[in-house]
């Protein structure tokens, strides 16, 4: 085994104990699909993606979605069981998108949530600051 193989298998190794838990490494890789996707989709100076993973906390890996210029929390994307989810904590202004598998379906849809909401949340961020 040349030292290069060797090198490469110590890395295999020690990537495999940083991963630590499979499922939630499938979760962010998911995510980061779905960043790739949604950024291509939704290409727009007003949203943001911003995947968030502490593997010290408790929480979920999430796609965070946020407005570009305020960075305002808009929602969250999640990913579990092959399902992604949107949740909006500003429901007056996003609708959650209900869970699907289908990715690209899944894109379109957030689309649309973020589409129809952000006229009214531009407005209100403009009255009320």
């Amino acid at each position: 085994m040349s030292f290069d193989d060797e090198v490469e298998k110590l890395k295999k190794e020690l990537e495999s104990e940083r991963v630590g838990d499979p499922a939630r490494a499938e979760r962010v890789a998911a995510l980061e699909r779905m960043r790739e996707l949604v950024e291509r989709g939704i290409a727009s100076r007003r949203i943001e993606f911003l995947l968030e993973d502490d593997e010290d906390a408790d929480d979920e890996p999430s796609l965070l979605v946020l407005y570009a210029t305020t960075s305002d929390d808009l929602g969250a994307i999640f990913y579990e069981d092959g399902v992604y989810t949107f949740e909006s904590d500003d429901d007056d202004y996003f609708a959650d998108v209900p869970g699907t598998s289908d990715p690209t379906r899944f894109a379109r849809l957030l689309y649309e949530s973020l589409k129809l909401g952000l006229p009214a949340y531009e407005l209100d961020l403009g009255e009320g600051g």
